[in-house]
């Protein structure tokens, strides 16, 4: 089973394969890696891990279950209103924008990740800071931040095909990532293959936020279902955002490109509490499908099999 550690050098590691056939890598004194199987080779980065995207055109099958006529597993039963804590520590003292704005990190998220000496925590999508890296997790933690590009990561990968050997974390954290992959179902799928069983997949993804960042595919709560499920995962948890709906989503992420940002949230803030209001006032009532419907994003967090 592979591991992570953090060098001498404080530079976060794992044991690391190659993204196109999974043979053993090996490290020359730069940092540079090659393959012992193919012969690809990853250019080193100074003060990280290699660049471990792959170098040539790869092709990869997502799995996809096709049920039979006339039935359907319910994906409702998975919206809750609210993550269950888990017994892990809840990182409250993560404050700030970048980890509680829109689709971000919540206590009962952090949680769930159940986060103890020696466990292994892959960060997919840490963002070209590696926020999640520069501050303290747990003590005795090992934490691996990967991103496609930036000077933060410990690596730069391609979410379709993780540099990983199978089971090499104990969890996978995913904040606001899946909204930006060509294929959501095969970087699950990619997730679920080096999570160890019993392994914890948590994050975020968005619903009706606007296009940003060259987004892709955003996830209605019935999306996010299939591609959790569809990837083997179980115990699925599905929340929608309550503090960041369809209306502040848009206001605040640029539907008034001119108007200070300031003023936007407060004018997002404003509407969306007038809506509320409406809908009480209709008895329209502000159901928990109701929210997953007109939410901007989703919190979840699931298991593989043990």
């Amino acid at each position: 089973m592979a591991d992570s550690v953090a060098n001498d050098d404080g530079v976060a590691r794992a044991d690391v394969v190659c993204p196109a056939c999974r043979a053993p890598l090996a490290t020359d004194a730069h940092g540079a890696a090659r393959c012992d199987g193919c012969g690809a080779g990853y250019p080193a980065r100074p003060g990280c891990g290699p660049d471990l995207r792959p170098r040539q055109a790869l092709v990869r099958e997502a799995t996809h279950r096709i049920p039979p006529g006339g039935t359907a597993p319910s994906w409702r039963a998975s919206l809750v209103p609210e993550l269950r804590p888990g017994t892990g520590p809840n990182l409250s003292h993560l404050e700030g924008e970048i980890f509680t704005l829109g689709n971000r990190l919540s206590t009962a998220l952090a949680s769930r990740l159940e986060l103890r000496p020696g466990y292994r925590l892959l960060d997919l999508g840490c963002g070209a800071a590696n926020s999640l890296g520069s501050v303290s997790l747990s003590p005795g933690v090992h934490h691996v931040g990967v991103d496609y590009e930036g000077d933060g990561p410990d690596y730069l990968v391609d979410a379709h095909a993780l540099p990983f050997a199978d089971d090499s974390f104990d969890g996978v954290i995913s904040l606001a990532v899946l909204e930006h992959l060509r294929s959501p179902h095969l970087a699950a799928q990619e997730v679920a293959r080096v999570l160890a069983p019993g392994g914890v997949f948590a994050g975020t993804v968005a619903f009706l936020e606007p296009f940003h960042e060259e987004s892709t595919f955003h996830h209605s709560a019935h999306g996010l279902w299939l591609v959790l499920h569809e990837a083997g995962f179980v115990d699925i948890e599905i929340e929608p955002n309550r503090s960041w709906d369809v209306v502040q989503a848009n206001l605040e992420m640029g539907l008034l490109p001119h108007v200070p940002s300031l003023l936007r949230r407060l004018l997002a803030r404003l509407t969306s509490g007038v809506v509320h209001l409406v809908w009480r006032l209709t008895r329209t009532g502000a159901s928990l499908e109701r929210y997953a419907e007109f939410t901007g994003g989703f919190r979840f967090v699931a298991r593989l099999p043990r």
